[in-house]
């Protein structure tokens, strides 16, 4: 009788991105949404490896990384499932302290810092986000939202950003040798909070 009311299990995360110190305790949190008994498994995409998850209060599933290392950086898949069905949720782990992290406020400004030392001199510098090229200054509303991130002006602001401009940044410059690719920077966005006094 239940099965009737029933559903296939679903299942989420507050973060599809984690950046993490090596050696600092992180966890990877799934949350479950089902009214039948569910298999649930946790699989790292680039090795094929399974790991065992543990059971939180409120349909939480956790894996805990107790020292993680470089090596633990990758794409995890929690995949939960039962006669009704099959859900699944993805969260990118980073490992290693080799990115900066900038915290701002959803609708601040922030300027990205790119350091050029080249010999010979640069001849293309480009910015990169979440692996895309930065191909243009103007957002979906043609505002300039964005300034620098050139040759002559190689810090990249960026204007009144939004909770879409959260991830990594990377800027790249070339010369005849060869091409060069700086550490990752970190953005994470947050809600705006004002304090109004009456």
């Amino acid at each position: 009788m239940n099965t009737l009311f029933s559903k296939k299990p679903t299942v989420s995360v507050d973060s599809h991105e984690i950046f993490a110190s090596q050696h600092q305790p992180t966890r990877l949190e799934f949350y479950l949404k089902s009214t039948l008994p569910v298999e649930k498994i946790l699989r790292k995409k680039e090795d094929g490896t399974e790991l065992i998850m543990s059971s939180g209060s409120e349909g939480c599933l956790i894996y805990t990384f107790d020292k993680p290392v470089e090596d633990d950086t990758g794409t995890y898949t929690c995949i939960v499932s039962n006669h009704l069905g099959e859900d699944r949720a993805v969260i990118k782990l980073f490992v290693g302290g080799n990115y900066v992290l900038y915290l701002k406020f959803i609708c601040e400004t922030v300027c990205l810092i790119c350091k050029l030392d080249s010999k010979p001199q640069v001849i293309d510098l480009t910015w990169w986000f979440n692996d895309e090229l930065i191909s243009s200054t103007n957002d979906e509303r043609g505002d300039n939202r964005f300034q620098g991130g050139t040759i002559e002006c190689p810090d990249l602001t960026i204007k009144s950003i939004t909770y879409t401009d959260k991830g990594s940044y990377t800027c790249c410059a070339r010369n005849i040798i060869g091409l060069c690719t700086s550490s990752p920077i970190v953005l994470s966005v947050e809600g705006l909070y004002k304090l109004i006094l009456l």
